[in-house]
């Protein structure tokens, strides 16, 4: 479920550049709620954090049942689901964003064909944007934190000083 392609965009700021890509592409930034999901050890450590960065931006989070049970030991504030349960939201349409990041470890093979690959599908089903690279969901808790607003520009109406 990756894509190829290229987005060239400007900013002030490198995060203002990273939103400006992702508005370009029509994907829609989310508005209340976040789905999170991951399994691997390394990578529910890094969700955490950036969940806890979530729930400070005012995002409410909905999370899988190994980040679920991290996050509550952290007491990050969460709503903890099953990934069967996860599914059924996402057809309802209960999260704005999909943050799913898939495990590349070998026990995990079954539990990553399966429920989490559905859930992964599910979002894409029902248009809910996913993001399943842990480093892109890292750029763009950072980049909705620190950017207030942005304009577009075609690339010859830049400002002289970004544009030659």
């Amino acid at each position: 479920m990756s894509s190829t392609g290229e987005v060239a965009t400007f900013g002030l700021t490198v995060e203002e550049a990273f939103l400006k890509s992702i508005n370009s592409t029509h994907i829609k930034f989310p508005r209340k709620t976040i789905m999170v999901s991951g399994v691997a050890e390394n990578d529910v450590e890094g969700l955490v954090d950036l969940c806890q960065d979530c729930v400070g931006m005012g995002y409410d989070i909905i999370a899988t049942e190994k980040l679920g049970d991290a996050l509550t030991a952290k007491k990050i504030r969460c709503n903890r689901v099953s990934t069967t349960e996860a599914q059924d939201m996402l057809e309802r349409k209960e999260a704005d964003y999909l943050i799913s990041i898939p495990s590349s470890n070998t026990r995990d093979r079954a539990y990553e064909a399966g429920d989490h690959y559905i859930l992964r599908r599910r979002a894409v089903d029902y248009s809910i944007p996913v993001t399943t690279e842990l480093e892109i969901a890292r750029m763009l808790v950072r980049a909705l934190a620190g950017t207030e607003s942005f304009t577009m520009h075609a690339y010859d109406e830049l400002p002289h000083s970004m544009g030659a």
